[in-house]
């Protein structure tokens, strides 16, 4: 079976957690959690309870959503019992006290620990970028516009006359922006009399993906990086000084005027929700500047044959620029990664050899995108026919 020793990986982290362990059924220990929760499976004298897929679900919060499905619920369930008898036959051989398997216990033991200090200045430092970035990134209006562009061009691509002779269009003149003005007032004057926003933007907007959505550009904030990448500002800074239902003046922005009409109060996203990007962007730094901060205080001593190896001098071509000389850096290492119940795509193991744990990785995890630690891999979908989670 491929993969199926996420259990064993739970394992490890009771042992570098403040969850409680407990003797197990059928020998060893594991997490009390685990003995939480109704009894789903009991595989000879060991209950699999609910506890278990609400573990899962804690490494890895997609797991959640799968378990909801009561095709992967049963998919998961299945696996569980698969990895439950390994286990059992495992122990019952006498291979958990073998040397080797007690070496890659101990070594994926310093790499969860290890981890758990990036997972820890992450949540610190994401909620600290949450907190500073709380008004202008996280505080989302709902806002609707109308666009009336000053230029109007008559075919998908621009004509070569309306160009300028670096390529781009040609700004529009006084005479197109009087024009196209008069059509914003009549337009303003539909909303005053009473006409309903949603249908005036259909009829009169020159937004085509939000005139289709009756003006609807979605949630946004004061800090919208994709309207500001539009040029519109403006039409940001006018939004958050309008109260819910209320509709603008007209707007100019670089190519177009405007009129937007907000359809919510003001709300923050909350932490938990914004946790993930927040993480992704700050991961790499985040972690830089951990091990830069530790290399400072700590003391390290290499062996001659073990010194980190300057780099090369790059070689100079002529009618060529120098190449700016390369930054040494730490390899990328990833954390033992516990995949999740129901990736089973291969044939069980022989029941004479014990299934070989993944190859021990480097010491110094890297921190996986967009979370700071190791997660459990989403169980991959089921075979066609068959139902599957959002």
């Amino acid at each position: 079976m491929k993969r199926l020793f996420y259990l064993l990986i739970a394992l490890f982290l009771a042992s570098c957690s403040k969850v409680r362990v407990v003797p197990s059924e059928s020998g060893g220990e594991e997490l009390a959690d685990l003995k939480k929760g109704a009894e789903i499976v009991r595989v000879n004298d060991t209950s699999i309870r609910e506890g278990y897929l609400d573990v899962l679900s804690a490494i890895n919060p997609r797991v959640k959503s799968q378990v909801a499905n009561p095709t992967m619920k049963k998919k998961m369930v299945e696996n569980l019992v698969d990895q439950e008898l390994l286990y059992q036959e495992s122990l019952r051989r006498g291979l958990d006290q073998k040397k080797e398997v007690l070496d890659k216990a101990g070594l994926y033991r310093r790499i969860i620990v290890a981890q758990a200090v990036m997972e820890a200045e992450m949540e610190q430092k994401a909620r600290e970028y949450y907190e500073k970035h709380k008004d202008t990134d996280f505080t989302k209006v709902s806002v609707s516009q109308i666009q009336i562009d000053f230029k109007k061009p008559e075919a998908e691509k621009t004509p070569p006359a309306d160009k300028d002779k670096k390529g781009k269009n040609k700004e529009a003149t006084a005479e197109e922006k009087r024009a196209a003005l008069e059509k914003a007032k009549a337009v303003k004057a539909r909303l005053i009399s009473g006409e309903d926003f949603g249908k005036v933007a259909e009829e009169a907007s020159d937004d085509k993906s939000s005139s289709k959505k009756g003006g609807d550009l979605g949630p946004i904030s004061r800090d919208d990086k994709r309207l500001a990448r539009r040029g519109m500002d403006k039409v940001v800074e006018a939004a958050f000084k309008l109260k819910n239902g209320e509709v603008s003046d007209i707007i100019e922005t670089a190519r177009a005027w405007h009129i937007v009409k907000v359809t919510s109060e003001p709300e923050a996203t909350p932490f938990e929700e914004a946790k993930k990007t927040i993480e992704f962007q700050l991961q790499k730094q985040v972690k830089d500047d951990l091990l830069a901060s530790l290399k400072q205080s700590a003391k390290i001593v290499y062996a001659e044959e073990a010194k980190p190896s300057a780099p090369a001098p790059a070689k100079k071509e002529e009618n060529s620029e120098a190449p700016k000389p390369a930054v040494p850096t730490l390899p990328a290492a990833e954390a033992p990664v516990p995949p999740a119940p129901g990736d089973v795509t291969e044939a069980p193991a022989p029941a004479e050899a014990a299934p070989a744990l993944p190859a021990a990785p480097a010491p110094i995890p890297a921190v996986e995108a967009p979370t700071a630690g190791p997660v459990p891999p989403d169980v991959p979908p089921e075979d066609k026919g068959t139902a599957s989670s959002p």
